[in-house]
């Protein structure tokens, strides 16, 4: 059964057909059917997003982590790489150094 509220209640006026009340009735359920239905949606969707946004915020820390750590990778290599190349120049240079003094000393 319907209920009326005031408006439905001011339209109860000589002349109107039953038919045009229950066509009245029917239109407002439905409008507030699909309103409730609307807000659903968007309940879901305010959900959804901030769900998609956690994510999104785990993935980009993920990716500053990961860039961190490259660069400190990075950082890592470049220093054993100077070290080897500095090993590798004091041992040229003691090399040079080992044999002019064996040719000063033999000669």
């Amino acid at each position: 059964m319907v209920s009326f509220n005031q408006d439905e209640a001011a339209a109860l006026k000589p002349g109107l057909h039953a038919a045009e009340l229950q066509w009245d009735g029917m239109q407002r359920f439905a409008l507030r059917a699909h309103r409730e239905w609307l807000e659903q949606k968007c309940t879901e969707a305010v959900n959804k997003r901030a769900s998609c946004m956690a994510d999104f915020q785990k993935a980009r820390q993920e990716r500053e982590s990961l860039e961190r750590l490259r660069q400190q990778q990075w950082e890592i290599y470049q220093n054993e790489a100077a070290l080897l190349e500095q090993r590798r120049l004091d041992d040229l240079f003691l090399a040079r150094q080992f044999s002019a003094d064996r040719s000063h000393h033999q000669s």
